[in-house]
């Protein structure tokens, strides 16, 4: 995965998802999150949470217009949920949270339709990669 720079993701999102202009924006107000892995492009953030807060598929669904599930993905819950809205995208969205849940690793990960399973291996690949410090 490689951290791209603000003027790439400028680009990116202008050739890519130029006819996607929320997307487009989003992803644009986060340039400093966004990395890539091949033509996949992710967004990362780590985000405090109240522990009130538990992973829900239901949530997920409220945002995701495609199905959302909770996964256990190398020890870890990941709650994934797909936007199926976009005819030429597929974007995901996915949170992991830590076990003592003050703590969570969120993001999107979107990719042309045709690389849909690549794109959701990615994020199989980001949960296994994270590593939440002792609370």
């Amino acid at each position: 995965m490689k951290k791209m720079q603000q003027t790439e993701v400028l680009n990116l999102t202008r050739q890519k998802l130029g006819k996607h202009p929320s997307l487009q924006s989003f992803i644009n107000n986060h340039s400093e999150d966004v990395y890539k892995v091949g033509d996949i492009v992710v967004l990362l953030n780590t985000i405090p949470r109240l522990r009130s807060y538990k992973l829900d598929a239901q949530k997920i669904l409220l945002r995701s217009t495609g199905p959302a599930s909770i996964e256990t993905v190398d020890g870890k819950r990941v709650l994934i949920g797909l936007d199926t809205t976009k005819t030429d995208v597929v974007v995901y969205h996915f949170y992991c949270v830590n076990s003592s849940n003050t703590t969570q690793v969120g993001g999107l990960v979107t990719a042309d339709i045709k690389d849909k399973e690549k794109a959701k291996a990615v994020i199989y690949d980001i949960v296994k990669g994270i590593k939440f410090k002792v609370q």
